[in-house]
């Protein structure tokens, strides 16, 4: 039997797919983060290592040599996988070896190759616009410079406006200070200076962008004004992407992340924003997981299309 994986690289999990030459889903592994460039090579190489152990296990097949394996990951700049092959070389097994970006798969999977606009907003955020061969980039800077939309920025600024409605420079919100304190596990707003301090994984941050969603459902106008306030940053960098855009076609737009879940706040606010912009022609929110499609990409890449279109077509997120 002929093997190949998907691999998802992430800076929370890392998961990989294990199919065979048929495209049929054979076993799914799960391990921690693989983002090498937070977490460190050999942290990434142990959860990548897991993962695929874990679908080996779940497929009931002994770890063996992967005809290809494709590797999604957060820490590869798009288009640039090969410089990275000798660091996965150490720890995959395989024939072939495909590295590439974590956009990449999503684009892949919601369009194929047709030109689209890829919005990510997850713990950071990034936007790209892509065409055959070719892409433009917009943010993606990290916590400290950009990401601007994203979970941790997100969460950054449910801190700050905690810490505004506390010294009265806001008016008052007790309903949401109290609910974004509890998320920290901080009884008094003095508490969050110790506790970001002692603790400064930008997941934390990003953690807060949960309750202030949670209320945005719930109505709290505070946080339905910070869940419209980060759709108009990632709006911003919609419109950023267009503007550099030599091409006047419309394109649709694919919407990912933990912040673009279809129906969440972000998401909402985003979808109405948009409706106004004429050449974007249509949302899509992708069914298939990345590393599903890095799955499919790896049978494509051994020239196994029809396998790789049946993944795609039978696979689920």
């Amino acid at each position: 039997m002929r093997l190949f994986a998907g691999i998802d690289g992430g800076g929370t999990k890392t998961e990989c797919v294990l199919v065979n030459e048929m495209g049929e889903r054979l076993g799914r592994g799960i391990g921690g983060e693989s983002n090498f460039l937070f977490g460190g090579r050999e942290t990434a190489a142990k959860s990548t290592t897991d993962a695929l152990n874990a679908a080996f296990e779940d497929a009931w097949l002994v770890p063996q040599k992967l005809e290809c394996a494709y590797v999604s990951s957060a820490a590869i700049k798009t288009y640039c996988g090969k410089e990275h092959e000798p660091y996965f070389r150490g720890f995959i097994d395989c024939e072939e070896l495909v590295l590439e970006g974590d956009i990449y798969p999503i684009w892949y999977g919601a369009c194929g190759d047709d030109p689209a606009i890829v919005q990510v907003s997850g713990t950071g955020a990034i936007t790209y616009l892509f065409r055959k061969d070719d892409y433009i980039r917009v943010d993606g800077w990290g916590p400290m410079l950009g990401d601007e939309g994203s979970g941790y920025w997100l969460g950054l600024e449910a801190l700050k406006t905690t810490l505004r409605k506390f010294d009265g420079r806001e008016t008052r919100d007790d309903a949401f200070c109290g609910r974004i304190l509890s998320s920290m596990n901080a009884g008094k707003a003095v508490e969050l200076i110790g506790i970001l301090r002692r603790n400064q994984d930008r997941s934390l941050v990003a953690s807060v962008a949960k309750p202030v969603c949670e209320l945005a459902e719930a109505g709290n106008k505070t946080a339905i004004a910070l869940a419209d306030k980060a759709a108009q940053r990632l709006e911003r960098s919609i419109a950023a992407a267009l503007s550099r855009d030599n091409e006047s076609d419309a394109l649709p737009l694919v919407l990912w992340g933990g912040l673009l879940r279809p129906g969440s706040p972000v998401a909402e606010c985003l979808e109405k924003r948009i409706e106004k912009r004429q050449r974007v022609d249509r949302i899509i929110y992708p069914t298939h997981s990345t590393a599903v499609v890095s799955a499919a990409l790896a049978l494509k890449a051994r020239g196994l299309e029809q396998a790789s279109r049946r993944l795609l077509t039978e696979g689920e997120k």
